[in-house]
C-alpha cells in the first residue's frame, strides 16, 4: 500500500498527468488507439509520462475540435453530399500563420466522425510521443459527441485510409495524403477526401460486350473502354455551363470523312446548366474541341463549369480550366478508334465583349509533355506557391492510364508557381517521362519518382 501511495503521489507531480486530469475537468475523455485504452500518444488524453519537463505536446485532433480551439481554421466535409474534397492542412503549432489552410478537417456522414490533422513536430508539439506519427497526417475517430477517441491512421505522402461502407451507402470513402511540403512557410500537407464508387473491376461490369470494364482504385471511378468488338461506339458530351454560357462552343470532327462535324453545341443562354448530347459513331479518327470566347475556360473564376466527353463510357477528355481552347484527337483512319488521346490545347486568347472585365495578358506560357509508361493513372496541376490555389490542371481529372501521351499548354500571370505530377500507383512513369517547358525553356525532365514530384518555377523569392 505504501508503494502504491508513493506511486500515485509521484504521478501528481508530472505535468502530463496534471494536464490529463485538467482535460477531464474540461469534459475530455480518453484517447485510445485501435480500441486499446490510453494508447493514442499524439495527445495528453492518452498516456501520462514520468517526467517533470516532457513530453511537450497538447491534445489530439478530436479533442482540439471538441474544445473549439482553432475553430476559424476548421473545415467539415460530408462525402455523401460532396464526393470529392481537397485542401491544405497545417499543424496546430502553425495556427497563427495558417493563411487559407485549415488546422483540423472533420469528416461526417458515417456512424463515426473522423478528425484529420497535420501532426507537425515543432514548438509546443515538439515532443509529440506518438511513434511513427511525427510530421504525418493523423486521423482520430469518435463514435459519439464528446466521447472517447481512437487513433485510426498515421499517413505519409501517398498513403491513404479507407472507411468501408460509408454512411448509409455501400461505397467506401478514402482519405489520402497527396503531398507534404516542408519548404513552404508554414509547412503544409495536401489531403483529399473522395467517395469511391468502385473498389474492384467487378463493381464496374456494365454488361456490354463492347467495353472492357475496369476500376481505377485511386479515384474510385469506373472506366468502360471500347474493346474493338463493336462496329459503332456510343459518344456522349456532358457540359456544365458557367456564368457566361454564351461564350462556350464545342464540336467533334470526323477527320477521316472530310472533317465532317458529327456533334456540336453552342449558343447557350442558361447559366450553370447541364447539357448532354450523344450518338452512335463508327471507329475513326476524331478531334474534339471546346472553345471559350473570353479565354478563361469555364472553371473556376466565373463558376465551376466543366465538360466530359466519353466514347463507349471511356473518358476521352474532361476538365474546365483550359484557357481559350482545349483540343483532343484520338483514333485512326481505317482502324478501331481506340488509340490513346493526344491533347494539344491552343494557347491563343480571343477578346471578350467590352462590357465584361478585361483579361490579364499571358505573361508565362507553359507546356506539359507526358508519356505514361507506368501502371498508375497520371494527373498534374500547377499551384500558386504562396496561396496554394490551383491555377491549372490536367484535362482529365481522373487521370491518364498507362500508354497515354499528354501534351497540354496554357498561360499564367507572372508569379511564383509549383508544378506537381502525381502517379496513383506510386511507381512514377515507369519507362515513360515528362517534360515541363516555361517560355520554351525546359525546367524539368524526369520520369523516376514515386507518388508525386514537385518543381518550383516563375518569379519566386530567394528565401
Amino acid at each position: 500500500m505504501l508503494l502504491l501511495t508513493q506511486s500515485l503521489d509521484n504521478s501528481c507531480l508530472f505535468p502530463s498527468a496534471q494536464v490529463h486530469e485538467i482535460g477531464h475537468n474540461l469534459g475530455l475523455l480518453h484517447s485510445n488507439e485501435n480500441g486499446n485504452p490510453y494508447e493514442d500518444q499524439t495527445g495528453l488524453m492518452g498516456y501520462s509520462y514520468p517526467s517533470d519537463d516532457a513530453p511537450v505536446m497538447c491534445f489530439n485532433n478530436a479533442k482540439h475540435w471538441q474544445l473549439g480551439w482553432f475553430q476559424d481554421k476548421h473545415v467539415t466535409v460530408n462525402p455523401l453530399q460532396q464526393s470529392f474534397w481537397e485542401g491544405s492542412l497545417v499543424g496546430y503549432v502553425d495556427y497563427g500563420n495558417a493563411d487559407t489552410s485549415s488546422v483540423i478537417l472533420r469528416v461526417v456522414g458515417h456512424n463515426k466522425e473522423y478528425f484529420v490533422g497535420f501532426n507537425r513536430i515543432s514548438g509546443i508539439n515538439g515532443g509529440n510521443a506518438e511513434a511513427g506519427g511525427g510530421n504525418k497526417i493523423t486521423i482520430q475517430s469518435r463514435g459519439s459527441e464528446n466521447g472517447q477517441s481512437d487513433l485510426e491512421a498515421k499517413l505519409g505522402v501517398g498513403d491513404n485510409f479507407d472507411i468501408a461502407n460509408f454512411g448509409s451507402e455501400s461505397t467506401d470513402v478514402r482519405i489520402e495524403v497527396e503531398w507534404i511540403d516542408f519548404d513552404s512557410n508554414p509547412p503544409r500537407a495536401r489531403v483529399s477526401v473522395k467517395k469511391l464508387s468502385c473498389t474492384s473491376d467487378s463493381d464496374c461490369n456494365d454488361d456490354s460486350s463492347c467495353t472492357t470494364d475496369t476500376c481505377n482504385i485511386n479515384t474510385g471511378a469506373c472506366l468502360h473502354l471500347p474493346n474493338g468488338q463493336c462496329e459503332k461506339s456510343f459518344m456522349q458530351m456532358t457540359l456544365l455551363t458557367d456564368k457566361y454560357p454564351q461564350e462556350t462552343s464545342w464540336s467533334v470532327i470526323d477527320n477521316c470523312n472530310g472533317d465532317e462535324i458529327v456533334m456540336s453545341g453552342g449558343g447557350y443562354t442558361t447559366q450553370f446548366s447541364t447539357i448532354e448530347e450523344s450518338g452512335d459513331f463508327p471507329p475513326s479518327m476524331y478531334t474534339f474541341e471546346i472553345d471559350d470566347v473570353y479565354g478563361d475556360g469555364i472553371c473556376c473564376g466565373q463558376g465551376s463549369g466543366s465538360f466530359s466527353l466519353t466514347y463507349n463510357d471511356g473518358i476521352i477528355a474532361s476538365g474546365g480550366n483550359f484557357g481559350s481552347v482545349s483540343r483532343t484527337t484520338w483514333g485512326s483512319c481505317g482502324e478501331s478508334a481506340l488509340a490513346p488521346p493526344v491533347l494539344s490545347p491552343s494557347k491563343s486568347p480571343t477578346a471578350r465583349p467590352s462590357a465584361l472585365p478585361s483579361l490579364s495578358p499571358c505573361e508565362i506560357s507553359y507546356d506539359v509533355h507526358i508519356q505514361n509508361g507506368g501502371s498508375g493513372s497520371i494527373t498534374w496541376q500547377i499551384e500558386n506557391h504562396e496561396t496554394l490555389n490551383i491555377v491549372a490542371t490536367s484535362a482529365s481529372n481522373i487521370g491518364y492510364p498507362s500508354g497515354y501521351t499528354i501534351d497540354e499548354s496554357g498561360c499564367l500571370q507572372q508569379d511564383c508557381y509549383r508544378f506537381r505530377i502525381h502517379d496513383a500507383a506510386g511507381n512514377g512513369l515507369g519507362s515513360g517521362s515528362y517534360t515541363v517547358e516555361i517560355e520554351g525553356q525546359e525546367i524539368v525532365t524526369a520520369g523516376a519518382f514515386q507518388f508525386s514530384q514537385t518543381t518550383l518555377f516563375g518569379t519566386c523569392k530567394n528565401d
